[in-house]
């Protein structure tokens, strides 16, 4: 007996024994200073009273089935408060002492701390459950409390709502700023989200420059665009970075949540499609998710389908239209035009689809396809030497553009199909051109330098014409449809479109106008001294029959005239 007290008292875990009623009968030094208490205060006390309130009930339980014999040992983890509210977490582990009438006469229990294991395991959990940059929760954790509201839908009138925050515009700032002044802008939006809220409202970061806010508890919609307003206001106060005065701004989509609503995926997506409509309507402004829009994601989804449907079945044709110049009337290029051919709806323009696959992302395969298929066409027919040796013109995508390495797998497909560099030309629209990274201007010069023409499609509708002509390393201009269609009637276009030229003229570039459908207009171009045109007065655009040579294709061959101007 003296060497179990020996080894009692000298434990470096704390120790006790405890009586059935649960009062301490005899502990060690290491549990009085596990628990801050001096040990004669403890011997007054029960285990009880040093559990955290919240272990108790636990506690109760397994010690009880001790004492009863259900349980022949325990093992549980619970938090242990001592004087002056000190918290610190143990492993306790009871085992019953018989008495001498064979039954548990008093239990022994030893703890051992596992404060810090415990302290690294939420670190770990909040780590995976929260932004490491603003230190909001999560996806996954808006995931959970997304489920935890819907499921509590039949139970409460009010509503739950989802609000999809994307602030307007980061990209410029982290072009213009740096990454790290728009890391410091992310961490202010965030902080004044949580100060505009209510306590019990959920914010979140989900993407890169995405918030989502969750709302329970609220009326309905006139209170949910009454928050909206508030987010607006709190954000657009002027931030300070890198010396300059930024104004941030969001665009807001609201879903409120119905009897559809019984997934968190269907909320979330809800007011992701309302919060693209409020970036279409001009930004910085709010829409809230109606039936309208439930028609449109419908449609969307639809849409979406077709178009993995085509890819994976190669659907993906292409058209090419003509386009010829104006001093000799032949055709001296073919612009590829992207096409769905769909065994039902026949075949697809790009405005039946196009939106959707540029929002999904899928529009990069589309566009490597089209590039494919374009560049094989450009071979055939130059292998097959029907006439003057002509240009493919081939749209990229911005998505396209932001791929890394893109001039490099451009390349490689000229390789691929041995086709001469000077051979390909690439239309850049200014929308494009706007969201360009200094990478993608390193891969632009790269494929000049390869001798792939580059030009700028639609030019005069974007904010920076003469700015991307600066820029950017063009070899030609598209003037816009919508000027052309005014010639020559209307004196402004006929003043825009000359003036278009003469900078053209003026910085060597060729001129090519787009949409050309009379005679007049035709006219009036080669008298401005356009140097090319296209358009159906000259040549609609034809998918080829097969992909032989383009004589069996219904195209004119390059070279061609194309007959009276």
């Amino acid at each position: 007996m003296a060497r179990f007290q020996r080894g009692f008292h000298s434990a470096p875990i704390g120790m006790a024994l405890v009586g059935l009623d649960g009062r301490f009968m005899e502990v060690n030094l290491a549990l009085s200073k596990m628990v801050d208490c001096p040990e004669a205060q403890l011997l007054s006390s029960s285990i009880r009273d040093v559990l955290h309130v919240e272990d108790r009930e636990r506690f109760d339980v397994a010690f009880n089935q001790l004492g009863t014999g259900e349980l022949g040992t325990f093992r549980l983890e619970c938090r242990l408060v001592g004087l002056a509210d000190r918290q610190s977490w143990a492993l306790l582990t009871a085992a019953p002492v018989e008495g001498a009438d064979g039954h548990a006469g008093y239990v022994i229990v030893h703890a051992e701390e596992i404060t810090l294991r415990k302290d690294a395991e939420a670190r770990l959990v909040h780590q995976t459950l929260h932004d490491p940059l603003t230190g909001l929760p999560n996806r996954v954790l808006l995931q959970d409390r997304l489920e935890q509201s819907v499921a509590r839908l039949d139970r409460r009138s009010e509503s739950v709502a989802v609000f999809y925050l994307d602030v307007d515009r980061f990209k410029l700032v982290n072009d213009t700023l740096g990454h790290e002044h728009g890391d410091e802008l992310l961490v202010v939006i965030g902080s004044r989200l949580r100060g505009v809220v209510r306590p019990a409202d959920t914010v979140a970061r989900v993407g890169g420059d995405e918030f989502v806010v969750l709302a329970e508890g609220l009326s309905g919609p006139d209170e949910a665009a009454g928050l909206a307003d508030r987010i607006r206001v709190a954000l657009g106060v002027p931030t300070r970075l890198a010396g300059t005065d930024l104004v941030p701004s969001v665009s807001i989509g609201i879903a409120i949540a119905t009897d559809r609503h019984r997934s968190p995926e269907v909320l979330l997506r809800d007011a992701d499609t309302a919060m693209y409509r409020a970036k279409e309507r001009g930004k910085d402004r709010f829409e809230i998710f109606d039936e309208v829009l439930h028609v449109r994601a419908v449609k969307h989804l639809a849409i979406e389908g077709l178009i993995r449907r085509a890819i994976d079945l190669d659907q993906i044709a292409v058209a090419y239209q003509p386009i010829i110049d104006l001093t000799t009337g032949q055709v001296v290029a073919l612009e590829a035009l992207m096409r769905i051919d769909d065994p039902e709806r026949g075949l697809l323009r790009p405005t039946d689809f196009l939106s959707t696959a540029e929002e999904t992302g899928l529009i990069v395969p589309m566009d490597r396809r089209v590039l494919t298929m374009a560049v094989e066409e450009a071979a055939r027919r130059l292998d097959a030497g029907n006439g003057t040796p002509c240009t493919i013109h081939v749209n990229l995508s911005a998505r396209q553009l932001g791929l890394p390495g893109f001039a490099d797998d451009i390349a490689l497909i000229l390789e691929r199909n041995a086709l001469p560099a000077p051979h390909l030309s690439l239309e850049l629209t200014e929308t494009n051109l706007i969201e360009a990274t200094s990478s993608t201007i390193r891969g632009l010069n790269r494929l000049k330098e390869l001798g792939v023409g580059l030009g700028i499609d639609d030019f005069g509708t974007g904010y920076s014409s003469l700015t991307y002509l600066r820029r950017f390393p063009v070899d030609f201009i598209k003037i816009d449809r919508t000027f052309v269609a005014g010639l020559p009637r209307n004196q402004d276009d006929v003043t825009i479109v000359k003036a278009v030229i003469g900078l053209a003229e003026a910085l060597c570039l060729i001129t090519i106008a787009e949409g050309v459908e009379t005679h007049a207009q035709l006219e009036m171009l080669g008298a401005l001294g356009c140097n090319q045109a296209q358009g159906y007065l000259l040549g609609n655009p034809e998918v080829p029959a097969t992909p032989s040579a383009s004589a069996a294709t219904g195209l004119r061959p390059c070279g061609s005239a194309v007959g009276d101007l």
